[in-house]
């Protein structure tokens, strides 16, 4: 025990020798150190003498936090809002459309000759991948569909995104292909949620009236958005005038030949459209087989010639004898969404444009045009961003509250917490002001998901700051018993060192989100923007509005009490 207490009073001396090194450093007049002492001491006189006048003007604070929160409310009203930036992923996909019942082997002639286009146009990509007769907006088999994959060069090795090679592919394709409707885009920057990036939805039959009087609605929603100045173009891949073949059956001369109908509907079905008959395993892989008539063999209405069907008594009676063909027109496919017959509908924007600010002319066009009996709902990435639009602000209050009661059971009052959570408006404001110019720069930066989460941190980084002051001047306060405005006064000039260093060295971690590049950049930029905006926002204006709200909350308790 003795040595322990020898070591603790020689700590205590070293401890004082230190104290007095430090005391001798910081009363140091010449040199660097010198000039900063004398300029960071007039700092602080002014900045006391500011921080005082703030804090006697309890009432002009009082306003400033009202008014600000009126401003916040008008800058999300402002600002263009979206669900989820366009990203670069590293590859974008192109969807290719040839006239209606184009064949396969001339698909594929098409997909070869825009495989070779994007090779030459674009000399960033990797390897191009294409599909053909597959239609990957509607997600159906088709003969006159394809889609290319195309994978791009790592971004270090490229100076053009994803985003701007789509635009430049777009505007090569529309003239070098003239056999098929080309259109470049970049996927959903979360896989799963749809199939391309912009906005799309479905117009729905809710009174079950048929695909002609569908089409009809659908064709006059399409027109009235191309006519919206913030619209590219709206399309759709249904149709309803693809060429078809009717094949009419004379049911009593079919019974008459003793062949069934079921038999003349199945068997013309499977050598006509083919039928699965089982799996099986080859050299590792699983396969199917199909049953179906050769391509020679189902070329026009004269291959049903070749026909033949077997009779109940087992005897071959041709096809030809009791069926007839004549052409007609149909749809290619019908779709359902909510059980609702629907056509899907997908939407390019104009540069600069969010998908906030469609969606909304959407609905305004849709109730202006559509019938009481049809309707428009949200798919895809649309669906989410739809859903999700409201629970942002939600999710904001939810953890300003949570933070509130947190510190109110830490020091076992309201006072304090209300002063600190008063805060944070400031920060949210300076957020959205950074958010907003850099919106005039790049229209990337809008309201999105990346940009509410930034909000929610921001919670925590202006309550943290605020704490500092708040803290110290109740102990000057309530333990000191010091004058509530000697206390507050210099609570603030006593913190603000450690405030402007904290606040300081995290904008600086912060900067590499600003400038960052690459793959899924877009979500650090509006993030790194947006919490930098806060934080340096809350911390300028923050020194003088932190003291200022202590002290008008004890001000009125004192009243009240």
């Amino acid at each position: 025990m003795g040595k322990i207490g020898d070591l603790w009073v020689r700590l205590g001396l070293k401890s004082d020798e230190y104290k007095k090194g430090m005391a001798d450093a910081k009363k140091q007049t010449t040199g660097f150190f010198g000039l900063f002492n004398r300029l960071f001491d007039r700092a602080m006189e002014r900045y006391g003498d500011g921080v005082g006048r703030v804090v006697r003007r309890w009432r002009m604070t009082a306003t400033l936090v009202a008014v600000m929160v009126v401003a916040i409310v008008a800058m999300l009203r402002i600002l263009p809002d979206g669900f989820l930036p366009e990203e670069d992923q590293g590859y974008l996909m192109v969807s290719v459309t040839a006239p209606d019942n184009t064949a396969l082997h001339q698909t594929e002639q098409i997909m070869a000759k825009v495989e070779q286009l994007v090779k030459q146009s674009l000399p960033i990509v990797e390897s191009v991948g294409v599909v053909s007769g597959f239609n990957v907006v509607s997600s159906v088999p088709s003969t006159n569909c394809g889609v290319a994959f195309v994978k791009l060069t790592d971004f270090e090795k490229r100076k053009m995104s994803a985003m701007e090679a789509v635009a430049e592919l777009n505007g090569v394709m529309q003239y070098a292909v003239e056999e098929a409707e080309c259109r470049a885009f970049v996927p959903p920057s979360i896989p799963g949620l749809g199939v391309t990036s912009g906005v799309t939805f479905e117009v729905q039959d809710r009174a079950g009236k048929g695909v002609a009087y569908l089409t009809e609605q659908s064709e006059k929603l399409l027109a009235a958005l191309n006519a919206e100045p913030r619209i590219a173009s709206a399309t759709t891949e249904f149709r309803s005038g693809v060429a078809q073949k009717h094949i009419d059956i004379d049911k009593e001369h079919a019974m008459m030949s003793g062949v069934s109908l079921s038999s003349i509907y199945s068997e013309t079905a499977t050598l006509i459209g083919g039928r699965m008959i089982n799996n099986f395993n080859l050299f590792g892989r699983l396969y199917q087989s199909y049953l179906q008539a050769s391509p020679e063999y189902r070329e026009n209405a004269k291959s049903l010639d070749g026909y033949f069907l077997t009779n109940g008594r087992g005897e071959s009676v041709p096809l030809a004898s009791f069926v007839e063909v004549r052409d007609t027109t149909g749809v290619e496919y019908i779709s359902q969404f909510n059980l609702y017959r629907s056509i899907g509908v997908n939407v390019a924007l104009r540069e600069g444009v969010s998908t906030g600010q469609v969606m909304a002319d959407i609905e305004r066009v849709a109730d202006e045009v559509l019938p009481l009996d049809c309707s428009i709902a949200w798919s895809g990435v649309s669906y989410q961003e739809h859903n999700e639009k409201s629970k942002g602000v939600w999710v904001f209050l939810m953890a300003a509250v949570f933070v509130f009661f947190t510190l109110s059971s830490l020091y076992e009052s309201w006072r304090l917490p209300l002063s600190i959570i008063l805060s944070v408006p400031l920060a949210v404001f300076g957020a959205l002001s950074a958010v907003g110019v850099a919106h005039l720069i790049a229209p990337q930066f809008i309201n999105d998901i990346y940009m509410q989460i930034s909000l929610a941190m921001l919670i925590g980084l202006a309550a943290k700051n605020s704490i500092l002051v708040v803290e110290y001047a109740d102990l000057l306060h309530r333990k000191e018993q010091k004058p509530l405005l000697e206390a507050t006064v210099g609570a603030a000039k006593m913190r603000v060192r450690p405030i402007l260093m904290t606040a300081f060295a995290s904008i600086l971690g912060m900067m590499p989100l600003v400038f960052a590049s690459g793959i899924y950049s877009t979500a650090r930029n509006i993030m790194g923007v947006s919490l930098i905006g806060g934080v340096l926002f809350a911390t300028i204006f923050g020194i003088f509005l932190y003291p200022g709200l202590y002290y008008l909350i004890e001000q009125r308790d004192k009243k009240q009490n």
